[in-house]
């Protein structure tokens, strides 16, 4: 099982499974990716996703976060309450609402104008760049109205409704599963130790935590389940 960029992963699990099918072992190998902002696909049995943006979003768990940090900080510097924990964790995941608007506008205007390109060509053509031509120039036709289409206008719109969505979240639990984990999980450790402690060692420390509560997010069993069952 491996569990890493969601392109490396799947490109590596594409390898794993080429060779795994060619020697007659078909379905050896599972992946599971993090979900970030993408759809899952729920007929594929051997690639997994998350059902959380990061898998650090299963992390953010209020009391072993606090029991981790205060095993790292001095008397004077305990954390008393879970709430001022989650009152971190939210301020991070607000001041990470511009960068994420930023990265969802880019992200919808890339979709649009990259779905307008199509090479291609007859695959018994005789003269190969001559037959490419017309696809290249009809991409570059289509290409171009797609981008004349994205004005400013056009952008605060895009950026009004990702920024309105992002807030919706924050006014309930949802932005815990939905925001990007792993930078609001590392403002924290910053935040509490200001560089004294290293992330991994955080990262670890809240870990142990978990493991003596006996906490298990659901939805990381539930796809470990599907593997084991499998």
């Amino acid at each position: 099982m491996i569990r890493d960029n969601r392109r490396r992963v799947s490109d590596l699990y594409s390898a794993l499974e080429a060779t795994a099918t060619a020697a007659g072992l078909p379905n050896r190998f599972f992946a599971v990716v993090d979900r970030d902002r993408q759809p899952t696909d729920k007929d594929d049995t051997t690639v997994l996703s998350w059902d959380v943006y990061h898998i650090e979003n299963y992390l953010l768990h209020a009391e072993s976060l606090r029991r981790a940090a205060n095993s790292l900080l001095s008397p004077s510097r305990q954390i008393a309450t879970d709430e001022q924990v989650m009152s971190l964790l939210r301020n991070s995941a607000e001041r990470s609402v511009n960068t994420q608007v930023m990265e969802l506008v880019q992200a919808e205007v890339n979709r649009q104008l990259v779905s307008t390109i199509a090479i291609g060509g007859p695959p018994d053509s005789s003269d190969a760049a001559a037959d490419l031509v017309p696809s290249i120039e009809g991409s570059v036709k289509r290409f171009n109205e797609a981008a004349g289409e994205i004005g400013l206008e056009r952008l605060r719109e895009m950026a009004e409704r990702h920024r309105a969505e992002l807030t919706r979240a924050l006014e309930t639990d949802e932005w815990a599963r939905d925001f990007p984990g792993r930078p609001i999980l590392r403002q924290f450790v910053d935040a509490i130790f200001n560089g004294k402690i290293a992330y991994s060692l955080f990262v670890n420390a809240v870990l142990d935590k978990m493991a003596e509560a006996s906490v298990q997010p659901e939805g990381m069993r539930t796809v470990l389940r599907r593997i084991v069952d499998a």
